[in-house]
């Protein structure tokens, strides 16, 4: 049955599925080197992502975050979180728990570090941009660790519980 058969045809004029929004979106890959000499409390933003939400109601923001870390004879320890700030918003909102990564064994050291993170609390938002903070928690001191291929990744659903 094609489209004007449908439109006319007693069957299509029952109840249909409402369909939701959906969207992917990506940041691009971020590299960051972490210098010797680098304290506790320092902060860097390893990954960024701006949505507009205006389309959606009750949006559901699915986040997750991955990197590669390298450390090479280096005890470091870094905490990450995700922040959202939307337009009204006058500072950042923090909308994951924190996060740690540490090498705390001597060597070079290798790995992929990721977590995933929900946010629903929403209030008329429109555009909202994600950031994940990276806060040194450990002194750099013995050679440069890096966070490279740094990237947020968001699928937005709406109707969708956290």
């Amino acid at each position: 049955m094609d489209r004007i058969e449908c439109c006319i045809s007693e069957d299509c004029h029952k109840p249909h599925e409402k369909y939701n929004n959906f969207l992917m979106k990506c940041s691009s890959p971020n590299n960051l080197t972490i210098p010797v000499g680098t304290i506790p409390g320092t902060t860097y933003i390893v990954a960024s992502l701006s949505l507009n939400l205006e389309h959606f109601c009750y949006p559901s923001v699915n986040l997750e975050y991955s990197n590669n870390m390298f450390s090479q004879i280096s005890f470091v320890e870094i905490n990450f979180q995700i922040f959202r700030q939307c337009k009204d918003q006058l500072s950042p909102v923090a909308v994951s728990t924190i996060w740690t990564y540490n090498s705390l064994t001597p060597g070079t050291d290798s790995s992929t570090f990721t977590f995933n993170s929900c946010d629903c609390d929403f209030c008329d938002c429109g555009c909202c941009t994600y950031t994940v903070i990276a806060t040194i928690t450990s002194a750099v001191t013995t050679n440069p660790s890096a966070i490279r291929n740094s990237m947020l990744n968001a699928f937005v659903t709406e109707k969708i519980s956290c």
